[in-house]
């Protein structure tokens, strides 16, 4: 009996050294890049023009999750990105130049799934949204002048993706889906006026994101 006993003890001993990785609840801070496009329609005399131009991305996220078990979690995090990209085209009048940017300022909720454990790190899924503002910027420089456009509006988006996470460092490979438009009606540039002026990201922007957890 008292073999047995011992017998069960070492075993149990074994199985909590040797037990998976759970993640735990805290702060994270992550630092994201990605790629997306944007579309802009444009209104003038009744006619409309749409170009559309590849934005590179990075974003700035800062937060905390919550682990209810080994499997399941939420968080919560204020996210700051910021797209850029410029072009130039050559005439016969000269060079033409522009440079659009969108800012997003958003507050996020996800829902964590980790579905595989092992003794470091958990693997899983996160499906989540964010809601918030849109800066949008669009200048044009031609002939030894130039024309800045500004607008803003809502922004809102639909998020999913791979996760990886150890106890201090999280890896994540995701999916965002915006589906607010920025527009203005009447919208003065330059000697022109836009009947009316709209702009959206029009592809999902792929992105991944390195979180350090505390």
């Amino acid at each position: 009996m008292k073999k047995i006993v011992a017998v069960g003890l070492c075993a149990l001993s074994f199985g909590l050294a040797d037990g998976k990785f759970q993640e735990k609840s805290g702060v994270l801070v992550g630092l994201s890049m990605g790629a997306g496009q944007t579309s802009q329609t444009i209104t003038v005399a009744g006619e409309s023009s749409k170009t559309t131009q590849f934005l590179p991305a990075f974003g700035l996220q800062v937060g905390y999750k919550h682990f209810f078990n080994e499997y399941l979690g939420v968080r919560g995090y204020g996210a700051f990105d910021y797209a850029w990209n410029s072009s130039e085209s050559t005439y016969s009048q000269g060079t033409e130049s522009s440079s659009t940017s969108a800012m997003n300022v958003t507050a996020n909720a996800d829902v964590l799934f980790n579905a595989f454990n092992t003794q470091s790190t958990s693997y899983g899924v996160f499906v989540g949204i964010g809601l918030g503002g849109q800066f949008y910027n669009f200048k044009l420089s031609q002939a030894g002048s130039s024309e800045k456009l500004n607008q803003s509006g809502f922004y809102a988006d639909a998020k999913l993706g791979l996760r990886a996470a150890t106890e201090s460092l999280g890896i994540e490979f995701g999916l965002k889906f915006p589906f607010t438009t920025v527009s203005g009606k009447n919208v003065a540039f330059g000697q022109d006026t836009f009947e009316s002026i709209k702009a959206k990201q029009s592809v999902p922007q792929f992105y991944a994101t390195i979180n350090l957890y505390f």
